[in-house]
């Protein structure tokens, strides 16, 4: 009797102690991975690594979006299906920049029903088909290179000021702030610096938007009517995939079309019926869009 209960306790020792080691083995294994390695597209990474990290660092935008805009903003480095855990989805938006590797459908499945069913808000980017498992649930398509415009590229200096060669996958495009323009060569004001501090006055104006290396983004017809699709910014009519080499000759680059070389595509799908509450304001049901904008590359929201 005395034996068992010794092999018993033995027992239960060795689980725990298991378990423990695990417990350890998960927080270590990760710091040693990343170890020495410089932290890029980061909301609080301030720079460490020299000038090419700070400008990699999206901690302009979490300025901006903290002192212009009002909102509380939280970091997470797990996995997307934590939105199934966020208490006021509709009034919640979630970005995603740079994803590192593909996602799973399990957490591709969560986002998507995040937007289409409980109202909230993803902006996802990146250059790269990390975001197809995503995209797939929005019949969209990223492409596996990136787009080369011989008609909409800008040239940059080095940091001594001299002039780097020209490279036409360096991508400029211009985008509405609160409107979109079917035609893509109607004339588009741009929004001046007096505009942009009171947003009833850019309603009809345009930003340009620099991209360094995007790939393209296509909608795919589908018959889903609850949808409101708008491509924010595209190439023009002349770029192409560039997934054998840079010449435009080449039949292996595909040739899209200006509007169908989608650079920002953003999704709504309005009337989702869910419960407001404001403690001690307001409390009760009413209808939101939930929305997602897919961008070709995660350098457009960086402090660069």
């Amino acid at each position: 009797m005395a034996e068992d209960k010794s092999e018993e306790a033995n027992f239960t020792r060795m689980v725990v102690g298991s378990v423990a080691i695990t417990m350890v083995l998960l927080l270590i294994l990760p710091m040693i991975f990343v170890a020495g390695k410089a932290t890029y597209y980061s909301a609080y990474t301030e720079g460490e690594g020299g000038e090419v990290s700070s400008l990699a660092q999206v901690t302009d935008m979490r300025e901006t979006m903290v002192t212009d805009e009002g909102y509380f903003i939280a970091n997470t480095m797990s996995t997307p299906m934590l939105v199934n855990d966020w208490r006021e989805p509709h009034r919640t938006m979630l970005v995603i920049a740079a994803p590192e590797k593909p996602f799973d459908n399990a957490e591709a499945d969560a986002l998507h029903e995040f937007v289409t069913e409980r109202g909230g808000k993803v902006i996802i980017a990146a250059n790269s088909t990390n975001a197809q498992t995503v995209a797939d649930k929005f019949d969209v398509k990223f492409f596996d290179a990136p787009v080369v415009d011989p008609n909409r590229y800008y040239e940059v200096a080095s940091q001594t000021g001299e002039a780097e060669p020209a490279d036409s996958r360096k991508l400029w495009a211009v985008a509405g702030v609160n409107k979109v323009w079917d035609d893509q060569f109607e004339r588009r004001p741009y929004c001046s610096a007096e505009s942009l501090q009171d947003s009833s006055k850019y309603s009809d104006c345009a930003l340009p938007v620099l991209f360094h290396r995007p790939t393209a983004i296509q909608v795919l017809d589908n018959e889903d009517t609850s949808r409101d699709v708008k491509v924010l910014a595209h190439a023009s009519g002349s770029a192409f995939i560039a997934r054998e080499n840079m010449d435009a000759n080449d039949p292996d680059n595909p040739i899209l079309g200006g509007n169908n070389t989608g650079l920002i595509i953003r999704m709504d799908y309005p009337g989702i019926e869910t419960i407001d509450q404001v403690k001690g304001v307001r409390e009760g049901n009413v209808k939101v869009t939930g929305s997602i904008v897919f961008v070709s590359d995660h350098s457009v929201l960086a402090n660069h």
